[in-house]
């Protein structure tokens, strides 16, 4: 069991889903789980600040990201947190410090299971 859990939560429109709105509730009551809705953050123009929010997942050993599945991709604002949090000096070259963590991804769709299985509208197996 992990000590310590950061969720990333991404939801540009979280007061439309009841979903997303009852997970982060629920998890941001759980004991050692930290939520950072990336929405909600204070951004430099368009930026978010590395080396803050870097010091939440130093802190972490699960790193969840929550988001709802946009046309098969996450919400931009997702991916601008990344890009901007998972520096190559400190993610990759030389610092490394995501190794060892572990990764969950927990996402939501708009469609019905049924859309998503053989036969159904995007012909994908579930």
């Amino acid at each position: 069991m992990s000590k310590n859990v950061l969720v990333i939560l991404s939801h540009p429109y979280i007061q439309y889903s009841f979903t997303h709105q009852h997970l982060s509730e629920k998890l941001a009551k759980l004991p050692n789980v930290t939520v950072r809705h990336v929405d909600q953050i204070k951004r430099k123009g368009m930026h978010f600040d590395p080396k803050e929010e870097q010091k939440f997942w130093n802190e972490a050993d699960t790193i969840v990201l929550e988001f709802p599945l946009y046309w098969y991709h996450g919400p931009a604002s997702l991916k601008q947190y990344l890009y901007d949090v998972l520096t190559t000096d400190w993610a990759f070259e030389g610092a490394h410090k995501l190794i060892g963590k572990n990764l969950l991804i927990l996402t939501t769709t708009g469609g019905l299971e049924s859309e998503y299985k053989t036969g159904g509208d995007h012909g994908f197996r579930s």
